[in-house]
């Protein structure tokens, strides 16, 4: 599956901060609500999970992953412009996906475990 355009990112070893918009050509759009295309809560976790693996070397389709907590707070529609935070640290990535215009605005969030 295909990923949301990726801009401008601030990187440290143990955190991530990238801009990222969801054009609607991606195919995670596709068949979601054909009356109002939604970016899937699943897609949000393989784009976590894709950031995790590139940034950080994480594997988040292994044994032993746990997702602890997802919360789905507000849709993503096609066009959206959203920051993506990633931090990392004793076993366990957190994630806020938010909107760039008002990062209170918070589409989806979570904890994830993964071993040390």
């Amino acid at each position: 599956m295909n990923l949301p355009d990726f801009g401008k990112s601030e990187v440290s070893e143990n955190s991530l901060r990238i801009q990222a918009r969801f054009p609607e050509k991606l195919d995670w759009f596709n068949g979601h609500f054909e009356y109002r295309k939604i970016f899937p809560g699943v897609g949000q976790l393989y784009v976590i999970s894709r950031l995790a693996e590139k940034f950080f070397g994480i594997n988040l389709n292994t044994d032993g992953v746990s997702f602890d907590t997802v919360k789905y707070n507000h849709m993503i529609f096609p066009e959206t412009e959203a920051v993506i935070s990633i931090s990392v640290g004793n076993g366990s990535l957190s994630f806020v996906i938010a909107d760039a215009s008002d990062e209170s605005m918070i589409y989806s969030q979570g904890k994830i475990s993964f071993g040390k």
